[in-house]
Order: structure tokens, then C-alpha cells, then sequence
């Protein structure tokens, strides 16, 4: 912005203004959210922002940028960097580095975009006050349009500019947790329909200081009557010491903004102070405790010593006020809450609320009439005058007297178990610790489920729907809670102690910048282990995950097998006790003997019964079972034996790979079910006779007939003679590479080495050096995969098959290896490296490498976990593992990647193979957009090419492109739509869906949308709860996306607002386009249609 040149002000037409504020916003949007790293750029200002000759914005100055790594989400630097003026109050006072930095600077830069004035200038001779509080004083009056640039004349859009006034002082709030993210910062913008916060007092901004640049050492403090200010070194000017007997500068709100000098009038002085604290109240507490002489009321709040989280009153649902405990620097959408003191008793009738700590050691919450409505409990030691209440960094609030333990937040947990915290019983001091569900997603009080510890025989831990168990965790044996066998991570510890006086349920996080919280869910009915990524929880893992995890699904003797499509199983030896329920899928009357015990009348330790053992089973509720110490395994066997009622018996402790004690089963075995890994063998007992018939026909499976001993010898000879003769032919071969190969091309310089075409080797080296993609020696890849071994191959597509590989520093990696039947040449295969190296986005799949090596070409690529999005959304039992947060969270993940690559790349790329099996997904479910192999770059103004050879998929090709061999951003869009509604449906487009009417699922989702049934379209494998509204959004979406017309189809960034926003006004869609789907040849071919008497040609399709 031209700040001083009124002249190039007014070449800035609203429109432009407005979309350079997009502009900004859509890159910050990148930096923060869209990179595969998280950028905070800490210097964003007009003069870091360069306009093109197409007056479009580039986010510029990098020199103090930080990237963050991971789940990181802030940082504390002791060296503040930055321009006064545009500085976060929370980076200028306390070296506070988050995104939320960085959306305040936009905040401050929008509102100088709209008045063409710098901040740091005085509009209110009178208040003395810069542009935000200029701003902040002309909203509250009503006058916003008063800040638009007097340069600009009439020609704007009034709710438009209004608009971005508004966003721009949510961005400025002065609480990092209020301002929006960058994503929903463009979302406000481009939705005219969405439904804007109200904003509240911009941020204290040290911007109006005017001394010059130092660096000084200070000590933060902050209260009502002074402000101290440590090791600040910014651009431009540096704020100076203010100290008790001494103030040269005193940093004040955006209406006190002038400095006040030694000299200045006390009465001056006494004013600017007592509006610092009735304009910051929450100044007058900056520290994590309390005392009995101080309290905290109203906005006040605690911050524990590392800002990982903060203590204060909340209203969840805009009425009833709480006291809790969130974390810090995670506010979007809300704060998340991970304690609740007052959950059954909160303050109404807009009481403010005060936390006090009373002189009987007591804390207590006071309404306005200073009556009590929530106190902790008895302090177990003596409270003396230094007692103090204190917010740790592991979210604990802690009470303590003379460095005793009175009383602490973590033995009375709500729905969160943070690490550290315990589940359990501890008898010595009567205290149980459970967590319970809240009642709704805005009401604290006690909800319906319970995730708790049930005493008895071995330590085992349930959830509860009111007295009603629905799932268990499967009993501790000392080294695992054998119905989580799975439940393993290189960051996280798990133990439970158990113990005579105290047993319980901890966790520790290795990785201290992780954030991870277990909580019961209320809305899903589940516990949820969430971990802090990418700026936004996910779900590490839930329980119950499937119908086997249902407490006793199968009934007594039963076990679950998700493998099996009736799923519910008998033991072996018992058979279904109601075989009509069992054949209708019913298991819960469980099982019966097929063979009685030999008990009573084998009398006293006489029994002929034996046992039969199973070890990948989770083991049977253990809470009705016996524990016997310091017994062996065969005196376990003999206990039972000698008690008629006995079922089953185990090794009690199996930690360390040896067993101890003994836990026995004298109750019907419940809560079975089966695993694919090792668990613990368990001893179910048997009469000998069953024995005997399992034995038999365990060896009959396992014994060979002749035929087969003698076809397996001559086979092993033959394989035998064979790798002699393979293993002399590699050798020779191996020989011959190792003489033809330059000198020194030994092991010190792989991944490379010197190829045999010189020319072939100088291009792929400048290319090496334009796209700086490492090349990598085909000797590496054949390492890595195995030689490509079969048991590596993990899929294939048109490019040709793909491996999953592991580099010799561990990565691994996936090799796509180019088929030889593939017509891409080496031009073009350089051409899509050069592409493809060139995008940088997190939805995008990440190329790590290529190799070219005669007539092999690779490239390699991130190694993807969870595979291809259609192994999830085709498979029956993938598809209930996703749910419907998480495909929505796909469909918008999609939607940036695509974005990315039509409008915000410095490409515009057309991917032109857009479907499930090309979208990846990593570990965390985040899908990445992969296989550029047929992709399109275009340059400049061009939008649409022709071509006379499409090449695609059938049920994702637009009717223009399929027919005409138009292409262009809107055959990706086509694309996109027809994924959503397979996402949605679990269903593949090219199918039938209406038999009679013969409609694929277009055609199909159309006439349920004419009938107002879309509804009905949403996948039935799917669990949990949802919302209808967005659900609809989404097939709506869709279905604007598949409209015959290109020109009717949304450009993607419309695409992505829509899906964002609730409020987006969405158009009515129109039919679907003509869809080609149908046909079930995949070859070269002519087609003809004969509706319309067209004839396709030369059509390549996958």
C-alpha cells in the first residue's frame, strides 16, 4: 500500500483492495494450514507484501519466519522480532509465537488496506488513539464506514467492506484463542451469507511508542497499577523500561496509545492507569495461582508457567457459567475443556462468578449474591497463610500448604484424562477416579457413559451407558489390557498399577511438544484418544471401534471374529445353545457344552477333564475370577482340576515374558473375541474326550498324505537347482555392471552413479538441479523393495505396479514403477518429475526421489499407511471404520488439494484422473492427492485444451471430455463430485442403483435429491452420529459439481467455502451431466450414444 501516494490510492478500486485482502488471507491460509510444514511468518505487513503486474498479492520476507514440526502449535522466543504495529501482544509481551500471531498482523493489515493509514498514527487526537482503536471505537458507534479511504469515492459494496472491517477486528482480538483461523478468516470473506462473531476489544498493541531501537533486559509483570516489559527487540521502535519508580514509556490500550514521559501530570498518569484496568480487567491476574488474598472473577483467568493451559469462567451454551481448565492455545472452534469444577452447579442469571481460596483450605466459587455454589473438597492437610492454589503445565490445579499436596484437581477428573492423571480406585485415601461423558456438547453437567474401574479378580476397566456395561477393556495381565492388544506407540507409555491400597490407569507422552487427551464422548458413545495434529484433534484411536468390541456380543463361551461374516463363534467344543438366534446373527445367548465335564464323578482331584489352549484370544471378563499369588502354572492346573465349577484358569502376571500367579475362571467365560496377534494363553477346560477329537483334528490338518511329502521334495530339489542356476547369472551380470562402472563409483557415492548414456545422464542431472529431486541409483531401489518382491506390491495403477520400499536410513517409501506397456515417454516422465516437484501442499503426496536407469523409470514417493481412499470406502468393513467427521474431513482435504492446484499453485494444474483410488491417505486418515501421470500444466490465461487421445477413468470423466476431448479445471471438478457421493454412499459410481430405471449412482443420487431423500443416500455400514444439514451440504455440493453445463460447475475455492460454512448460500442444482460409466470396456474403442447419435473415438481408458 502507497500509504503517502494518494494518487496510486486511488488506481486501488475497492474490488482490487478486496482482493489483495483474499490474496493474503488465501497464502496465510497455506503458510498455516495447507504446507506440509506450518509456517509462522512473524513480519506480515504492507511493505512484506508484493503485487505482481496483475496487482496480485505475494506473501514476501521470510528472513524471521519459523516452521513448525508436527503437532507443535507455539513457540517462546526470548528475542522478539518484528514491526511495532503489527506484533501480537502476546509476541511483543511475552515472545509468544503461534499462528494466531500472524492473524493478528493480517487483522492490523486489512484494516490499513481499507483507510489507506498506517496503524501506528493518532485518528483521535482527543483518546489518543491508533487505527485499531479508531476501528474498534467507530464499530462500536456504528460508523465503520467511516474508515474507508476517502481516496477511494463511492464505488464499493457497503456489506462488503463492512464485512471485512469485522473480520478484520476478530483477527485483532486480544485473547490469541478468539481469532479465527486463516480458513475460516477466508471463509468469512467469501461467503456474503456467513454468519460473522461479534467482535470484542482489539488486543493491547505496543505500536504507538516512539523511542528508538534498543534492546533492553526486563522483567514481564503485569497488574492493575504497572506494566514491565523484558528483551524486546523489534523494527522500528523498542519499548522501554517501565518500572515501579521509574516509567519512560508505559505501552497502553489502542485509545491511551501516546507515551507518557517522566513530567507528565499525575493526574494523567492516575487516568491512563485506572483505564488500563477497567479496559483489561484480566491484567490484574497475570500469573498461574491464587492465594488467600486474591481471586479471580469475570474474564480473569490463570495461565500455567508454560501457557499450556489456562484456568477461568466459561459459557458453553451462552447462559450457564462454569469454572474450567483448557488448553492455552487451542481456541477453534472453542476452547477445548478438559475440566470442570463446577459441572453440576453452575452460575445462572448472569452471575460473574469468583474463585476464592478461604482461610479453612477450601476452594469455593461465589455467585453475586456471594453465596456458594461449588467448594472442593476437605484439604487433607492443615491450610496455613501461605497456602497457594496453582495451575500447573500438565493441566493440574493444585492446591498446596507448606509443599503438601491439600487438594488437586487431577483426583477429580470430569470427561478428560490428561497424561499423568489416574483412573481408578485408591482405597487408602477413598477417593475414586473416573471420567463421565457430558450430558450435550454445551452442558457439563454428568452424562449417560462412564469409563471406569471395576475391582475385582484382575484389574479391567468399562464403559458404561448409564449401569449398563457396553465395552471393557479386556483384563491387565501385567504387560497389556489384553482387549487393546494393538495398542502400542513409539510416543506414548501406558501402565496400570495394581496394588493393595491403589490400582490404576496412567499414560505418559514421551514427545513433550504432543498433545493427547482420552475423553469419554457422550455424542458417540465412546472413548477417544485425540492427539493435537496439524492444528486440529484427531482421533488417535476409539473404543468401541466395531461390533466385537460390544460388551459379551457373542454371550458365555462365544467369541467375536470380525474376519467372519456371522461373526459371533462358539468355542471349540460347544455349540450355539439357541441355533435359530445364532443363525439370525443374535450370539448373546451364547453357547453350551457339546461334552459335559467329567465332574462330579471323578470326585476329589480325580477329573479325567483336560484343557485346550487358545493364545489370540482377549481374555474373558476377569472381575467374577479368582486371583491366586505365588502359584505356578501347574499348580493353577491342579486347582482347577479339583474345583468342579472351574471353566478356565491363566498365568495372572505374564510380564517379562514369564508367568506368575494364577487367575481363575470359576464362571461362564464372557467378552471373547479373536486376534491375529499373540495375546496370552488361556486354558479353557475340556472333557477329555473333546481333547482328544480336537487333537486328532489338529493333526490331521497338519499331517502331509504321501503324495504331497514326495511333490514337495521334487519341488525343493527343482527350486534348488533352479536358484543355482539364477544365482550364476546374477553373479555374472553383477560382475559385468561392477567392470563397465567408473572408478570410484563405489558405495560413497550412492544413490547415484554413472549411467551408460552420457546425454540421458547430463538432462537428468540439469533436471536433478532445477527441481533439487534426488536421483536415486536403481541398485538403492532394488534394496529397498526387495527386488521388487511380489509380497512388497501394494497396488497398481495405469502408470504401472507400486511397492512399498524402505531406504537404508528407514524411511519408507512407495516405488511407482513405470510399466513398459506405458506410452510415456522419457520426455514426458522428465516433465511430470519436474511437476510434480514443484507442488508443495499437505493433501498433495509428497515425491521424495525418481530413478531412470535404461528401461526403468521410478519414482518414489511418501510411503501412505492407509493406502488409497477406495480400499476404505468399497471395503465393508473399512467403511464403518470411517465415520462420518472423517469423511467429511476427507471431502474438505480433497477440496483444498484441488484448490491448490487450479488457483493457488504457480502452476494451474489439471489433474485429469481424479478418483478414490488416487487419493492416498497417511496415517492420521489426512487424504493426499497422488498419480500426476496424466496431469496437465497450463500457463498464463489459458483455461481449457483440447486433446485428441483421452485418456482417464470411466465414471469420473466429464461428459466433455469424455466426448469431445475438451479438458479443463472443471473436468477436475466433475471428478470431484462424482468422489463425494461415492464417499458419502460407500458406493461406486459405476453400478446400478434403481434396477428398473437402470441409473448409475448420478443419476441415482439425482432423483432422491428431486424427491427429497439425499438422505438416503448416506452409506448404512456407517456408525455414529452425524449432521443431516451437512450431509445434504456436501450431496449438494456434489451435485453442482457434475452439472452438465462446465460453466454451471463451481470453481473449487466456492467449493471449499461451501463446504466450510453453515451459512453459505448454496444453488439449486441442475441434472447431472451425461456420464459415460456405463460401458464396461476398457479398451481403445469407438462408442457411439446413440441419444444423441454421437460417436467417441480413440478413447484410452483406465
Amino acid at each position: 500500500m502507497h500509504y503517502a501516494d494518494e494518487a496510486k490510492r486511488r488506481l486501488l478500486i475497492w474490488q482490487k483492495r478486496f482482493d489483495i485482502i483474499l490474496g493474503i488471507a488465501r497464502g496465510l491460509q497455506y503458510l498455516h494450514e495447507d504446507s506440509r510444514f506450518r509456517i509462522i511468518h512473524r513480519d506480515l505487513k504492507a511493505s512484506n507484501v508484493l503485487l505482481d503486474k496483475n496487482m496480485i498479492p505475494k506473501i514476501s520476507d521470510f528472513g524471521i519466519a519459523r516452521m513448525f514440526g508436527g503437532d507443535q502449535t507455539t513457540e517462546y522466543t526470548r528475542k522478539v522480532i518484528g514491526t511495532y504495529g503489527y506484533m501480537s501482544p502476546e509476541y511483543a509481551m511475552d515472545g509468544l509465537i503461534s499462528i494466531k500471531s500472524d492473524v493478528f498482523s493480517f487483522g492490523v493489515l486489512v484494516l490499513e488496506i481499507i483507510t489507506g493509514k498506517r496503524n501506528r498514527g493518532s485518528y483521535e487526537p482527543e483518546l489518543d488513539c491508533n487505527l485499531l482503536g479508531y476501528a474498534w471505537m467507530l464499530w462500536k458507534e456504528g460508523r465503520s464506514l467511516e474508515l474507508l479511504d476517502e481516496a477511494l469515492g463511492g464505488n464499493f459494496h457497503h456489506s462488503r467492506v463492512l464485512r471485512c472491517i469485522q473480520v478484520a477486528l476478530l483477527c485483532i482480538e486480544a485473547q490469541p484463542r478468539n481469532r479465527p483461523l486463516m480458513s475460516l478468516v477466508v471463509t468469512m470473506l467469501s461467503s456474503e451469507n456467513a454468519v460473522l462473531p461479534e467482535p470484542t476489544e482489539p488486543g493491547l498493541n505496543p505500536g504507538m511508542t516512539t523511542s528508538s531501537d534498543t534492546e533492553s533486559s526486563r522483567t514481564r509483570s503485569a497488574t492493575a497499577n504497572f506494566l514491565t516489559v523484558t528483551r524486546l527487540e523489534a523494527r522500528g521502535h523498542a519499548l522501554t523500561v517501565a518500572s515501579r519508580r521509574s516509567i519512560d514509556h508505559l505501552t497502553t490500550p489502542a485509545c491511551l496509545g501516546g507515551a507518557i514521559h517522566r513530567g507528565s501530570s499525575m493526574r494523567r498518569l492516575a487516568l491512563c492507569l485506572v483505564l488500563l484496568a477497567a479496559f483489561f480487567p484480566v491484567l490484574s491476574i497475570s500469573t498461574d495461582s491464587i492465594g488467600l488474598a486474591t481471586s479471580i472473577s469475570g474474564n480473569q483467568t490463570l495461565v500455567s508457567p508454560g501457557g499450556v493451559f489456562q484456568l477461568g469462567f466459561f459459557t458453553p451454551d451462552g447462559a450457564r457459567r462454569y469454572l474450567g481448565i483448557w488448553y492455552y492455545n487451542i481456541q477453534e472452534p472453542n476452547p477445548t475443556i478438559v475440566w470442570v469444577a463446577n459441572r453440576q452447579s453452575p452460575l445462572v442469571n448472569n452471575s460473574p462468578g469468583v474463585l476464592r481460596l478461604s482461610t479453612d483450605g477450601h476452594l469455593a466459587i461465589l455467585d453475586s449474591q456471594n453465596a456458594t455454589v461449588w467448594s472442593s473438597a476437605a484439604p487433607t492437610t492443615n491450610v496455613t497463610a501461605g497456602a497457594t492454589a496453582k495451575l500447573q503445565d500438565d493441566g493440574n490445579f493444585v492446591l498446596s500448604s507448606d509443599g503438601s499436596v491439600a487438594w488437586q484437581s487431577f483426583d477429580y477428573p470430569t470427561d478428560t484424562l490428561l497424561p499423568g492423571m489416574k483412573l481408578g480406585v485408591d482405597i487408602e485415601a477413598g477417593i475414586t477416579r473416573n471420567i463421565t461423558s457430558w450430558s450435550t456438547p454445551t452442558d457439563p453437567s454428568i452424562g449417560t457413559y462412564t469409563f471406569k474401574l471395576v475391582l475385582g479378580g484382575l484389574p479391567q476397566f468399562f464403559l458404561l451407558r448409564g449401569d449398563a456395561m457396553i465395552y471393557t477393556s479386556g483384563p491387565w495381565n501385567g504387560e497389556i489390557l489384553t482387549g487393546v492388544p494393538y495398542l502400542k506407540a513409539s510416543d506414548f507409555t501406558f501402565r496400570v498399577v495394581s496394588g493393595p491400597d491403589e490400582t490404576y490407569y496412567t499414560y505418559s507422552i514421551g514427545n513433550t511438544s504432543l498433545l493427547s487427551r482420552l475423553v469419554v464422548d457422550g455424542v458417540a458413545g465412546q472413548i477417544q484418544r485425540f492427539v493435537w495434529i496439524n492444528g486440529a484433534w484427531s482421533i488417535f484411536w476409539y473404543y468401541p471401534m466395531d461390533p466385537c468390541d460390544n460388551y459379551a456380543k457373542c454371550g458365555p463361551f462365544g467369541y467375536c471374529d470380525m474376519a467372519q461374516t456371522s461373526q459371533c463363534n462358539c468355542l471349540p467344543g460347544f455349540q450355539p445353545r439357541s441355533p435359530q438366534q445364532w443363525n439370525l446373527h443374535d450370539g448373546t445367548g451364547g453357547c453350551v457344552r457339546s461334552t459335559n465335564l467329567s465332574c462330579p464323578g471323578g470326585g476329589n482331584g480325580s477329573s479325567s477333564d483336560g484343557f485346550w489352549v487358545v493364545s489370540q484370544m482377549k481374555m474373558p471378563e476377569a472381575t467374577n475370577a479368582t486371583v491366586y499369588d505365588g502359584v505356578t502354572l501347574e499348580q493353577c492346573r491342579q486347582v482347577c482340576l479339583s474345583n468342579c465349577s472351574c471353566r478356565a484358569y491363566a498365568a495372572a502376571n505374564v510380564s517379562g515374558g514369564v508367568g506368575s500367579g494364577c487367575v481363575v475362571w470359576a464362571v461362564d467365560l464372557l467378552d471373547m473375541r479373536q486376534y491375529t496377534t499373540f495375546v496370552e494363553d488361556v486354558y479353557i477346560r475340556f472333557a477329555q474326550s473333546e481333547i482328544d477329537a480336537l487333537n486328532a483334528a489338529a493333526n490331521s490338518r497338519a499331517r502331509p498324505s504321501k503324495r504331497v511329502v514326495t511333490t514337495a521334495v521334487v519341488a525343493t530339489v527343482a527350486g534348488v537347482l533352479l536358484l543355482l542356476a539364477v544365482g550364476c547369472w546374477w553373479w555374472r551380470k553383477r560382475r559385468g555392471k561392477k567392470d563397465s562402472s567408473a572408478p570410484g563409483g563405489g558405495d560413497d557415492v550412492l544413490p547415484f552413479r554413472v549411467r551408460k548414456h552420457p546425454d540421458l545422464d547430463e538432462e537428468w542431472r540439469s533436471a536433478e538441479k532445477d527441481v533439487d529431486l534426488p536421483l536415486f541409483d536403481l541398485e538403492v531401489i532394488l534394496a529397498a523393495t526387495d527386488d521388487f518382491a511380489l509380497s512388497n506390491k501394494i497396488g497398481e495403477g495405469g502408470f504401472g505396479p507400486v511397492y512399498m520400499g524402505k531406504l537404508e536410513d528407514g524411511q519408507e517409501v512407495a516405488v511407482k514403477r513405470l510399466s513398459r506397456r506405458s506410452m510415456q515417454g522419457v520426455v514426458e516422465f522428465k516433465n511430470e518429475v519436474k511437476l510434480i516437484a514443484k507442488l508443495q501442499h499437505r493433501n498433495l503426496v509428497r515425491l521424495l526421489g525418481c530413478c531412470i536407469d535404461e528401461d526403468e523409470r521410478m519414482l518414489l514417493y511418501e510411503y501412505m499407511h492407509n493406502q488409497s481412499l477406495d480400499t476404505f470406502i468399497f471395503d465393508e468393513g473399512k467403511r464403518r471404520l470411517l465415520r462420518w467427521q472423517k469423511r467429511f474431513d476427507i471431502i474438505l482435504g480433497i477440496a483444498r488439494g484441488l484448490q491448490y492446484l487450479h488457483e493457488d499453485s504457480r502452476f494451474r494444474i489439471i489433474h485429469r484422473d481424479l478418483k478414490a483410488s488416487n487419493v492416498l491417505l497417511d496415517r492420521n486418515m489426512v487424504p493426499k492427492i497422488s498419480d500426476f501421470g496424466i496431469a496437465r500444466m497450463f500457463g498464463g490465461d489459458q483455461t481449457t485444451e483440447y486433446t485428441k487421445k483421452v485418456i482417464g477413468t470411466y465414471g469420473y470423466m466429464s461428459p466433455e471430455y469424455a466426448m469431445d476431448g475438451v479438458f479443463s479445471m472443471k473436468s477436475d471438478i466433475y471428478s470431484f463430485g462424482v468422489m463425494v457421493l461415492e464417499i458419502i454412499t460407500g458406493k461406486r459410481n459405476r453400478g446400478f442403483y434403481e434396477v428398473e430405471l437402470d441409473l448409475n449412482l448420478l443419476r441415482y443420487s439425482w432423483m432422491l435429491w428431486k424427491e427429497g431423500r439425499s438422505v438416503d443416500l448416506l452409506d448404512e455400514a456407517m456408525e455414529g452420529s452425524f449432521s443431516y444439514s451437512e450431509v445434504l451440504r456436501c450431496i449438494q455440493v456434489a451435485l453442482l459439481c457434475v452439472e452438465v453445463q462446465p460453466r454451471n460447475r463451481p470453481l473449487m475455492s466456492s467449493v471449499v467455502m461451501m463446504l466450510a460454512s453453515e451459512n453459505a448460500t448454496v444453488p439449486e442444482p441442475n441434472e447431472p451431466g451425461v456420464n459415460i460409466g456405463k460401458n464396461t470396456s476398457d479398451t481403445e474403442s469407438s462408442h457411439g450414444l446413440t441419444s444423441n447419435n454421437l460417436t467417441i473415438t480413440a478413447i484410452d481408458a483406465r
